[in-house]
């Protein structure tokens, strides 16, 4: 849904350069969502309980915390944004 949303506000709003760029950032933040989060979940189930959990996987998992973070902040903005920009005049 969110790719949806975000590829639809950059495609449709191109002459409100605010909705233009928050769609771009929520479509490409998804990807990297995604990608920090395969690769943290590779990291996280290749270990064993045994042994220490290694710095990569720290890192990986909260870069994709941090990514949600932003997504969840782009998402917001954009609502805000869209309901302020393309609200009906009265």
């Amino acid at each position: 849904m969110v790719v949806f949303v975000g590829g639809r506000a950059m495609s449709i709003n191109r002459d409100l350069p605010p909705l233009k760029r928050l769609g771009k950032g929520l479509f490409h933040s998804v990807g990297l969502q995604l990608a920090l989060g395969v690769v943290a979940m590779l990291l996280v189930w290749g270990r064993t309980m045994e042994t220490p959990i290694p710095i990569a996987a720290v890192v990986v998992t909260s870069m994709h915390q941090i990514v949600g973070a932003i997504l969840l902040a782009f998402a917001t903005m954009l609502a805000l944004w869209t309901r302020r920009l393309l609200a009906p005049t009265p």
